[in-house]
Protein backbone atom coordinates (compact mmCIF):
# COMPACT_ATOMS: atom_id res chain seq x y z
CA UNK A 1 0.00 0.00 0.00
CA UNK A 2 1.40 3.35 -1.12
CA UNK A 3 1.34 6.23 1.33
CA UNK A 4 0.07 9.64 0.31
CA UNK A 5 2.92 12.12 -0.31
CA UNK A 6 3.40 14.82 2.25
CA UNK A 7 3.84 18.18 0.50
CA UNK A 8 5.92 19.44 3.45
CA UNK A 9 8.42 16.57 3.29
CA UNK A 10 11.91 17.96 2.50
CA UNK A 11 12.78 15.27 -0.03
CA UNK A 12 9.44 15.73 -1.72
CA UNK A 13 9.88 19.50 -1.91
CA UNK A 14 13.43 19.11 -3.28
CA UNK A 15 12.27 16.67 -5.95
CA UNK A 16 9.27 18.76 -6.92
CA UNK A 17 11.32 21.95 -7.01
CA UNK A 18 13.85 20.33 -9.31
CA UNK A 19 11.08 19.03 -11.53
CA UNK A 20 9.34 22.41 -11.52
CA UNK A 21 12.51 24.35 -12.44
CA UNK A 22 13.36 21.92 -15.19
CA UNK A 23 9.88 22.09 -16.64
CA UNK A 24 9.69 25.85 -16.20
CA UNK A 25 12.97 26.42 -18.06
CA UNK A 26 11.83 24.23 -20.92
CA UNK A 27 8.40 25.86 -20.97
CA UNK A 28 9.60 29.45 -20.92
CA UNK A 29 12.28 28.61 -23.45
CA UNK A 30 9.71 27.11 -25.81
CA UNK A 31 7.27 29.97 -25.28
CA UNK A 32 9.99 32.55 -25.81
CA UNK A 33 11.07 30.87 -29.00
CA UNK A 34 7.48 30.79 -30.19
CA UNK A 35 6.96 34.42 -29.31
CA UNK A 36 10.19 35.56 -30.96
CA UNK A 37 9.46 33.47 -34.05
CA UNK A 38 6.09 35.07 -34.66
CA UNK A 39 7.10 38.54 -33.53
CA UNK A 40 4.76 38.78 -30.54
CA UNK A 41 7.39 39.56 -27.90
CA UNK A 42 6.49 43.28 -27.92
CA UNK A 43 2.90 42.48 -27.05
CA UNK A 44 3.65 40.21 -24.04
CA UNK A 45 4.19 42.24 -20.85
CA UNK A 46 6.31 40.88 -17.99
CA UNK A 47 3.20 40.42 -15.88
CA UNK A 48 2.04 37.61 -18.14
CA UNK A 49 5.30 35.74 -17.56
CA UNK A 50 4.81 36.16 -13.80
CA UNK A 51 1.27 34.82 -14.06
CA UNK A 52 2.58 31.86 -16.06
CA UNK A 53 5.22 31.10 -13.40
CA UNK A 54 2.63 31.34 -10.63
CA UNK A 55 0.37 28.95 -12.53
CA UNK A 56 3.27 26.54 -12.90
CA UNK A 57 4.04 26.60 -9.16
CA UNK A 58 0.43 25.82 -8.25
CA UNK A 59 0.29 23.14 -10.93
CA UNK A 60 3.38 21.36 -9.58
CA UNK A 61 2.27 21.50 -5.94
CA UNK A 62 -1.31 20.40 -6.69
CA UNK A 63 -0.37 18.06 -9.52
CA UNK A 64 -3.02 19.73 -11.69
CA UNK A 65 -2.36 19.21 -15.45
CA UNK A 66 -4.93 21.87 -16.39
CA UNK A 67 -3.04 24.57 -14.50
CA UNK A 68 0.20 23.26 -15.91
CA UNK A 69 -1.05 24.07 -19.42
CA UNK A 70 -2.81 27.31 -18.45
CA UNK A 71 0.12 29.51 -19.46
CA UNK A 72 -0.45 28.48 -23.06
CA UNK A 73 -4.01 29.75 -22.89
CA UNK A 74 -2.74 33.05 -21.51
CA UNK A 75 -0.31 33.32 -24.42
CA UNK A 76 -3.10 32.61 -26.89
CA UNK A 77 -5.22 35.38 -25.40
CA UNK A 78 -2.36 37.82 -25.90
CA UNK A 79 -1.73 36.63 -29.45
CA UNK A 80 -5.43 36.91 -30.29
CA UNK A 81 -5.05 40.67 -30.25
CA UNK A 82 -2.51 40.31 -33.02
CA UNK A 83 -4.61 37.76 -34.84
CA UNK A 84 -7.45 40.27 -34.95
CA UNK A 85 -5.45 42.19 -37.51
CA UNK A 86 -5.16 39.18 -39.79
CA UNK A 87 -8.84 38.39 -39.29
CA UNK A 88 -9.71 41.95 -40.23
CA UNK A 89 -7.71 41.64 -43.45
CA UNK A 90 -9.52 38.41 -44.26
CA UNK A 91 -12.91 40.06 -43.67
CA UNK A 92 -11.94 42.95 -45.96
CA UNK A 93 -10.76 40.52 -48.65
CA UNK A 94 -14.05 38.61 -48.48
CA UNK A 95 -16.09 41.82 -48.49
CA UNK A 96 -14.20 43.10 -51.54
CA UNK A 97 -14.80 39.82 -53.36
CA UNK A 98 -18.55 39.74 -52.74
CA UNK A 99 -19.06 43.46 -53.44
CA UNK A 100 -17.31 42.99 -56.79
CA UNK A 101 -19.46 39.97 -57.61
CA UNK A 102 -22.59 41.92 -56.71
CA UNK A 103 -21.49 44.83 -58.90
CA UNK A 104 -20.87 42.54 -61.86
CA UNK A 105 -24.24 40.85 -61.38
CA UNK A 106 -25.98 44.22 -61.60
CA UNK A 107 -24.08 44.94 -64.82
CA UNK A 108 -24.33 41.61 -66.60
CA UNK A 109 -27.55 40.05 -65.35
CA UNK A 110 -29.63 43.20 -64.85
CA UNK A 111 -28.04 45.10 -67.75
CA UNK A 112 -27.75 48.14 -65.49
CA UNK A 113 -24.31 49.09 -66.76
CA UNK A 114 -24.07 52.68 -65.59
CA UNK A 115 -25.69 51.91 -62.24
CA UNK A 116 -23.20 49.10 -61.62
CA UNK A 117 -20.25 51.46 -62.18
CA UNK A 118 -21.62 54.17 -59.90
CA UNK A 119 -22.74 51.67 -57.27
CA UNK A 120 -19.37 49.90 -57.36
CA UNK A 121 -17.58 53.21 -56.84
CA UNK A 122 -19.78 54.09 -53.87
CA UNK A 123 -19.53 50.70 -52.20
CA UNK A 124 -15.76 50.53 -52.49
CA UNK A 125 -15.42 54.12 -51.31
CA UNK A 126 -17.27 53.17 -48.12
CA UNK A 127 -15.43 49.85 -47.85
CA UNK A 128 -12.07 51.60 -48.06
CA UNK A 129 -13.04 54.06 -45.33
CA UNK A 130 -14.42 51.21 -43.19
CA UNK A 131 -11.22 49.21 -43.64
CA UNK A 132 -9.04 52.15 -42.74
CA UNK A 133 -11.12 52.66 -39.60
CA UNK A 134 -11.13 48.97 -38.72
CA UNK A 135 -7.34 48.71 -38.63
CA UNK A 136 -6.22 51.92 -36.98
CA UNK A 137 -2.59 51.83 -37.98
CA UNK A 138 -1.26 54.42 -40.42
CA UNK A 139 1.29 51.99 -41.84
CA UNK A 140 -1.52 49.57 -42.73
CA UNK A 141 -3.58 51.96 -44.89
CA UNK A 142 -1.80 51.08 -48.13
CA UNK A 143 -1.93 47.36 -47.30
CA UNK A 144 -5.67 47.60 -46.63
CA UNK A 145 -6.33 48.98 -50.11
CA UNK A 146 -4.04 46.37 -51.64
CA UNK A 147 -6.08 43.65 -49.93
CA UNK A 148 -9.30 45.19 -51.25
CA UNK A 149 -7.79 45.38 -54.73
CA UNK A 150 -6.82 41.71 -54.54
CA UNK A 151 -10.47 40.91 -53.74
CA UNK A 152 -11.52 42.73 -56.92
CA UNK A 153 -8.95 40.87 -59.01
CA UNK A 154 -10.00 37.46 -57.66
CA UNK A 155 -13.71 38.15 -58.26
CA UNK A 156 -13.07 39.34 -61.82
CA UNK A 157 -10.77 36.41 -62.60
CA UNK A 158 -13.40 33.88 -61.45
CA UNK A 159 -16.20 35.62 -63.35
CA UNK A 160 -14.55 36.38 -66.71
CA UNK A 161 -14.88 33.65 -69.39
CA UNK A 162 -13.29 35.59 -72.27
CA UNK A 163 -11.41 38.73 -73.23
CA UNK A 164 -14.53 40.30 -74.72
CA UNK A 165 -16.41 39.79 -71.51
CA UNK A 166 -13.57 41.40 -69.58
CA UNK A 167 -13.66 44.41 -71.92
CA UNK A 168 -17.40 44.65 -71.35
CA UNK A 169 -17.10 44.86 -67.55
CA UNK A 170 -13.87 46.88 -67.59
CA UNK A 171 -15.54 50.29 -66.90
CA UNK A 172 -17.27 48.82 -63.83
CA UNK A 173 -13.99 47.33 -62.58
CA UNK A 174 -12.20 50.65 -63.10
CA UNK A 175 -14.97 52.44 -61.18
CA UNK A 176 -14.59 50.03 -58.25
CA UNK A 177 -10.85 50.69 -58.21
CA UNK A 178 -11.46 54.43 -58.30
CA UNK A 179 -13.74 54.02 -55.29
CA UNK A 180 -10.81 52.49 -53.40
CA UNK A 181 -8.54 55.38 -54.32
CA UNK A 182 -11.20 57.92 -53.39
CA UNK A 183 -11.65 56.31 -49.97
CA UNK A 184 -7.89 56.21 -49.41
CA UNK A 185 -7.44 59.88 -50.31
CA UNK A 186 -10.43 60.88 -48.21
CA UNK A 187 -9.03 59.03 -45.20
CA UNK A 188 -5.39 60.08 -45.49
CA UNK A 189 -5.51 63.61 -46.89
CA UNK A 190 -6.01 66.35 -44.31
CA UNK A 191 -6.42 69.38 -46.57
CA UNK A 192 -9.37 70.35 -48.74
CA UNK A 193 -8.01 67.92 -51.34
CA UNK A 194 -9.67 65.10 -49.39
CA UNK A 195 -12.92 66.28 -51.01
CA UNK A 196 -11.52 67.38 -54.38
CA UNK A 197 -9.80 64.12 -55.32
CA UNK A 198 -12.84 61.87 -54.66
CA UNK A 199 -15.02 64.39 -56.54
CA UNK A 200 -12.72 64.14 -59.56
CA UNK A 201 -12.60 60.35 -59.43
CA UNK A 202 -16.38 59.98 -59.29
CA UNK A 203 -16.78 61.87 -62.57
CA UNK A 204 -15.94 58.73 -64.54
CA UNK A 205 -18.73 56.48 -63.17
CA UNK A 206 -21.16 59.40 -63.29
CA UNK A 207 -20.36 59.99 -66.97
CA UNK A 208 -20.93 56.29 -67.70
CA UNK A 209 -24.57 56.73 -66.65
CA UNK A 210 -25.16 59.15 -69.53
CA UNK A 211 -25.44 56.27 -72.01
CA UNK A 212 -21.66 56.04 -72.42
CA UNK A 213 -21.42 52.61 -70.83
CA UNK A 214 -24.18 51.23 -73.07
CA UNK A 215 -22.36 52.56 -76.13
CA UNK A 216 -19.16 50.89 -74.95
CA UNK A 217 -20.98 47.57 -74.40
CA UNK A 218 -22.56 47.85 -77.87
CA UNK A 219 -19.11 48.27 -79.37
CA UNK A 220 -17.78 45.20 -77.56
CA UNK A 221 -20.80 43.01 -78.35
CA UNK A 222 -21.56 44.03 -81.93
CA UNK A 223 -18.38 45.68 -83.18
CA UNK A 224 -20.00 49.08 -83.65
CA UNK A 225 -21.31 51.90 -81.49
CA UNK A 226 -24.87 52.39 -82.76
CA UNK A 227 -25.68 49.44 -85.02
CA UNK A 228 -24.54 50.68 -88.42
CA UNK A 229 -21.71 48.64 -89.90
CA UNK A 230 -18.88 50.92 -91.04
CA UNK A 231 -17.78 48.70 -93.92
CA UNK A 232 -20.68 46.68 -95.40
CA UNK A 233 -19.65 43.26 -96.64
CA UNK A 234 -21.29 40.20 -98.18
CA UNK A 235 -21.10 37.15 -95.93
CA UNK A 236 -22.06 33.84 -97.59
CA UNK A 237 -24.59 31.78 -95.59
CA UNK A 238 -26.82 28.74 -95.92
CA UNK A 239 -29.58 28.08 -93.41
CA UNK A 240 -32.32 25.45 -93.47
CA UNK A 241 -36.07 26.06 -93.05
CA UNK A 242 -38.65 23.85 -91.37
CA UNK A 243 -39.57 22.03 -94.59
CA UNK A 244 -35.90 21.47 -95.45
CA UNK A 245 -35.66 24.34 -97.90
CA UNK A 246 -32.35 26.18 -98.25
CA UNK A 247 -32.04 29.90 -97.55
CA UNK A 248 -28.89 31.62 -98.77
CA UNK A 249 -27.51 34.80 -100.28
CA UNK A 250 -28.88 33.72 -103.65
CA UNK A 251 -32.43 32.98 -102.50
CA UNK A 252 -32.69 36.26 -100.58
CA UNK A 253 -31.10 38.51 -103.19
CA UNK A 254 -33.00 41.75 -103.80
CA UNK A 255 -34.63 41.72 -100.35
CA UNK A 256 -34.01 43.56 -97.11
CA UNK A 257 -33.29 40.62 -94.79
CA UNK A 258 -33.50 40.71 -91.02
CA UNK A 259 -32.00 37.76 -89.16
CA UNK A 260 -32.44 37.41 -85.40
CA UNK A 261 -29.80 34.98 -84.10
CA UNK A 262 -30.94 33.05 -81.02
CA UNK A 263 -30.83 29.71 -79.20
CA UNK A 264 -33.48 27.87 -77.20
CA UNK A 265 -31.91 28.28 -73.75
CA UNK A 266 -31.48 32.05 -74.13
CA UNK A 267 -33.86 33.98 -71.80
CA UNK A 268 -33.10 37.42 -73.35
CA UNK A 269 -33.95 35.98 -76.76
CA UNK A 270 -37.44 35.05 -75.64
CA UNK A 271 -37.90 38.48 -74.08
CA UNK A 272 -37.24 40.10 -77.47
CA UNK A 273 -39.42 37.76 -79.52
CA UNK A 274 -42.63 39.83 -79.13
CA UNK A 275 -40.81 42.69 -80.88
CA UNK A 276 -39.66 40.34 -83.63
CA UNK A 277 -43.23 39.11 -84.02
CA UNK A 278 -44.46 42.69 -84.31
CA UNK A 279 -41.92 43.43 -87.06
CA UNK A 280 -42.85 40.24 -88.90
CA UNK A 281 -46.56 41.10 -88.73
CA UNK A 282 -45.86 44.54 -90.17
CA UNK A 283 -43.72 43.38 -93.09
CA UNK A 284 -44.94 39.85 -93.83
CA UNK A 285 -46.91 41.02 -96.86
CA UNK A 286 -44.04 43.09 -98.21
CA UNK A 287 -42.17 41.00 -100.81
CA UNK A 288 -39.10 43.20 -100.43
CA UNK A 289 -38.62 42.26 -96.76
CA UNK A 290 -37.73 38.89 -95.23
CA UNK A 291 -37.57 38.30 -91.47
CA UNK A 292 -36.14 35.15 -89.88
CA UNK A 293 -35.22 33.82 -86.46
CA UNK A 294 -31.95 31.92 -87.05
CA UNK A 295 -31.36 29.28 -84.39
CA UNK A 296 -27.96 28.34 -83.05
CA UNK A 297 -27.94 24.55 -82.54
CA UNK A 298 -26.98 23.23 -79.11
CA UNK A 299 -25.98 19.66 -78.27
CA UNK A 300 -28.84 19.21 -75.81
CA UNK A 301 -31.53 20.38 -78.26
CA UNK A 302 -34.07 17.82 -79.38
CA UNK A 303 -34.54 17.33 -83.12
CA UNK A 304 -37.00 19.87 -84.50
CA UNK A 305 -37.35 21.61 -81.15
CA UNK A 306 -36.27 24.95 -82.64
CA UNK A 307 -39.50 25.01 -84.65
CA UNK A 308 -41.96 23.58 -82.12
CA UNK A 309 -40.70 25.83 -79.29
CA UNK A 310 -41.59 28.93 -81.31
CA UNK A 311 -44.96 27.56 -82.42
CA UNK A 312 -45.92 26.63 -78.84
CA UNK A 313 -45.50 30.28 -77.84
CA UNK A 314 -47.85 31.40 -80.63
CA UNK A 315 -45.24 33.14 -82.78
CA UNK A 316 -45.55 33.09 -86.56
CA UNK A 317 -42.21 34.38 -87.84
CA UNK A 318 -40.24 31.77 -89.81
CA UNK A 319 -37.42 29.92 -88.09
CA UNK A 320 -34.21 28.78 -89.78
CA UNK A 321 -31.73 26.22 -88.53
CA UNK A 322 -28.28 27.73 -88.39
CA UNK A 323 -24.81 26.40 -87.80
CA UNK A 324 -21.98 27.43 -85.49
CA UNK A 325 -19.90 28.18 -88.57
CA UNK A 326 -22.60 30.53 -89.80
CA UNK A 327 -22.72 32.35 -86.46
CA UNK A 328 -18.96 32.73 -86.49
CA UNK A 329 -19.00 34.02 -90.07
CA UNK A 330 -21.35 36.83 -89.03
CA UNK A 331 -19.27 37.49 -85.91
CA UNK A 332 -22.14 36.81 -83.51
CA UNK A 333 -20.89 37.09 -79.92
CA UNK A 334 -24.04 37.66 -77.85
CA UNK A 335 -27.62 36.48 -78.18
CA UNK A 336 -29.92 37.78 -79.42
CA UNK A 337 -28.10 39.59 -82.22
CA UNK A 338 -30.00 41.18 -85.08
CA UNK A 339 -28.34 41.44 -88.51
CA UNK A 340 -29.72 43.39 -91.47
CA UNK A 341 -28.77 42.80 -95.11
CA UNK A 342 -29.49 45.37 -97.79
CA UNK A 343 -30.86 44.43 -101.21
CA UNK A 344 -27.30 43.75 -102.41
CA UNK A 345 -26.80 41.19 -99.64
CA UNK A 346 -24.37 43.33 -97.66
CA UNK A 347 -24.39 43.36 -93.85
CA UNK A 348 -25.26 46.96 -92.99
CA UNK A 349 -26.59 46.64 -89.44
CA UNK A 350 -25.64 44.53 -86.44
CA UNK A 351 -27.13 45.22 -83.04
CA UNK A 352 -30.40 45.16 -81.09
CA UNK A 353 -33.88 44.80 -82.52
CA UNK A 354 -35.05 48.12 -81.08
CA UNK A 355 -33.03 50.01 -83.71
CA UNK A 356 -33.72 47.63 -86.57
CA UNK A 357 -37.12 48.94 -87.66
CA UNK A 358 -35.81 52.39 -88.49
CA UNK A 359 -32.99 50.80 -90.47
CA UNK A 360 -35.46 48.70 -92.48
CA UNK A 361 -37.32 51.83 -93.55
CA UNK A 362 -34.11 53.49 -94.63
CA UNK A 363 -33.04 50.46 -96.63
CA UNK A 364 -36.40 50.25 -98.38
CA UNK A 365 -35.90 53.84 -99.61
CA UNK A 366 -32.65 53.02 -101.34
Amino acid sequence: MMEESNPFNIDFIRTQTSTFLSYLVRSISADSQFILTFGYYKSVPLVFYLVCIFAQVIAIIKGNPVLRESHKGIMLIVMAKKLQVFLSFFVLLAASFFVTRFTLEIAVEKQQWGLSALGGFGMFFLLSIFGNGLIKKPQSLVLINIVLLVGIVIAVYLRVPSLKFFLKILPAVVSCTEGLLAGYFFRTTKSSMRYVLPAVLILFPVALNFNLYKIWVHKVEFGNYYGEVAQPDIIPFQFIGKSGGLFSNETEKGKVVLMDFWFIGCPPCWVKFPQLEALYTRYKNNPRVAIYAVNRPMKKDEAGRLFTAIEEKGYHFPVLGGTQEGMDAFGVYVYPTVVLLNTRGEVVFMGEIEKAEAQIELLLKE
